[in-house]
């Protein structure tokens, strides 16, 4: 006659199975982060691929540096569901991964557009109004979205 596994060791089993997600996931967390911050040291250190430094280049220049992006985004589209369904991953975390997300949807569309307006140089010349108007417009919001511009604080 078989016994029946005691709820305590299905209980168990349940911690156990959950410490193990929670463990990758963290494991998984600081791999993607010493990818991230090497590469950003390898391309602020060693890289010689942002020489240019005028005003139009820091705004919408750094294609190159897409993966950031690319592997930041991936990452936390994953960790939602890991963290929601299997890690019960704390709400202000979940709200972190959605921020991330939204952050980057948010900044990927103007530079998008600023992007072809640099990447078409004649678009520029035909539609200067639209061109600087739009460049605007986005540091605006931009700065409104970050919580305005800083004040600089008066010394005494």
């Amino acid at each position: 006659m078989k016994m029946l596994p005691s709820s305590s060791s299905q209980k168990s089993k349940h911690e156990q199975s959950k410490a193990a997600w929670k463990a990758s996931y963290q494991l998984t967390n600081l791999l993607v982060n010493l990818l991230l911050g090497s590469l950003g040291i390898y391309y602020e250190l060693l890289s010689n691929s942002h020489t240019d430094h005028s005003i139009l280049n820091k705004i919408i220049g750094y294609s190159e540096i897409r993966y950031f992006a690319i592997i930041q985004i991936g990452y936390q589209l994953w960790a939602l569901p890991i963290g929601i369904l299997f890690v019960g991953e704390q709400t202000s975390m979940i709200i972190h991964h959605v921020a991330v997300i939204a952050v980057a949807k948010i900044s990927s569309v103007p530079l998008s557009v600023m992007n072809a307006f640099k990447n078409n140089p004649e678009w520029i010349k035909k539609y200067p109004g639209v061109y600087s108007k739009y460049f605007w417009a986005s540091k605006i919001v931009s700065a409104m979205i970050k919580g305005g511009p800083k004040k600089k604080e008066k010394k005494v």
